[in-house]
C-alpha cells in the first residue's frame, strides 16, 4: 500500500504540465511486521519558478485497510519566496475548527481552518488554482 501511494504520487507529479522538476530530499520506508511508515520530503519547482515543498508521513497497518497520513506540511511559495499557501497539522491553533489541521494563506498569521489532507489532494487543489488563474489571465478578468 505504501509503495502504491508513492507510485501514485510520482505519477501525479509527472502528469502536471506546471511541474518543472522534482527534487527528493528524503524518502524512507520503515517496515515492521505490523506496519509500514513512509516519510518523505520533495521539492517541486513549478514552471513559473514557484516552489512547492511536500512533506508527509503516511502509515499503513498490516491488519487494517487504507493509509493514514499522520503528519504533513505542504508549502507553496512564489518565485520570490513569498508564501502563497501552506497546509499543515502542527498544533499551533487549538481554537480553530478542524484542529490541528489549518491553512496559512499569504501570511504566516493569516490562518484558516483546515482538514486532514494528503499530497495527492494538495496537487489536485494546486492544479485547480493554477488552471483558474491561467483562465482569468487569458480572459483578462
Amino acid at each position: 500500500m505504501i509503495r502504491d501511494y508513492l507510485r501514485r504520487l510520482d505519477a501525479s507529479l509527472a502528469s502536471y504540465q506546471w511541474v518543472k522538476s522534482v527534487q527528493v530530499f528524503r524518502c524512507d520506508i520503515l517496515e515492521t511486521e505490523q506496519l509500514q511508515i513512509l516519510t518523505y520530503r520533495f521539492r517541486v519547482l513549478l514552471i513559473d519558478n514557484a516552489m512547492l515543498e511536500l512533506m508527509e508521513r503516511v502509515v499503513s497497518l498490516k491488519d487494517k485497510p487504507g493509509l493514514e497520513t499522520t503528519a504533513y506540511r505542504f508549502h507553496w511559495q512564489d518565485g520570490n519566496g513569498a508564501l502563497i499557501k501552506r497546509w499543515d497539522c502542527a498544533p499551533h491553533f487549538p481554537r480553530l475548527t478542524g484542529f490541528p489541521h489549518h491553512i496559512h494563506v499569504r501570511q504566516e498569521d493569516a490562518v484558516l481552518p483546515g482538514r486532514l489532507i494528503n499530497a495527492l489532494e494538495v496537487l489536485v487543489e494546486l492544479d485547480k488554482e493554477l488552471s483558474q488563474a491561467r483562465e482569468e489571465r487569458d480572459h483578462g478578468t
